[in-house]
């Protein structure tokens, strides 16, 4: 699960200790889906994926430093790395791959244009694929005033139930999912990391705390 991508964003104690640990922890789950062998995953299984998975979305969305502000704010990976809490609005789904990339890695912003409140959300949708496996990770940031507390997420039409396990803390997920993601086609990467409707990026980003 390692790659040549580099970012300065992550201090040498995080990258030797606690990423470095869970990296480890990964690996242990992760192979054998990277080696396209069928099975059960318990719920404390699906969460030690669901927190690589994190992890690595906000090591991406850091990318490019230089010209962009990263999605994830100082308080969030702060308390991800102390308390493995998740910043607010987080899902992240699993799915397998049978194309012929070894990896990959689309780092995508969406809004969503409110009529009553333009720009009321700014999402960031990470998809990762890794030999036979793909990750997608996606964090939203909403306004405070939003209308009824409520984030409605507008996805394209597509077979997602069918190709992708929603992960979750607690009961069991069989791998793999009835359907696979190719490079070309209905069920492409491409339209994986699309599958988020996104209206037009506004002028700066949006923080919790507007």
């Amino acid at each position: 699960m390692k790659s040549n991508l580099k970012t300065a964003c992550v201090c040498h104690d995080c990258n030797t200790g606690w990423m470095s640990q869970l990296e480890a922890d990964g690996r242990l789950i992760l192979g054998p889906l990277m080696e396209d062998i069928g099975l059960q995953l318990k719920g404390n299984q699906q969460l030690t994926i669901a927190k690589w998975a994190v992890k690595t979305a906000i090591t991406v969305a850091s990318f490019n430093r230089k010209t962009r502000k990263p999605f994830y704010t100082h308080d969030e990976c702060a308390r991800f790395r102390k308390s493995w809490d998740f910043p607010p609005h987080t899902l992240v789904w699993l799915g397998r791959y049978s194309g012929v990339f070894e990896i990959g890695i689309f780092g995508i912003d969406g809004w969503d244009n409110h009529p009553k409140h333009p720009e009321v959300t700014h999402s960031y949708i990470t998809t990762l694929t890794f030999q036979r496996v793909v990750i997608q990770v996606i964090s939203i940031h909403a306004r405070r005033n939003l209308q009824g507390g409520i984030i409605n997420m507008r996805l394209i039409p597509g077979r997602w139930p069918e190709s992708l396990l929603e992960l979750r803390p607690s009961g069991s997920l069989f791998w793999p999912p009835s359907l696979s993601f190719v490079d070309e086609g209905e069920l492409s990467l491409r339209q994986l990391a699309q599958r988020f409707s996104i209206g037009r990026s506004p002028m700066r980003p949006l923080t919790p705390d507007d």
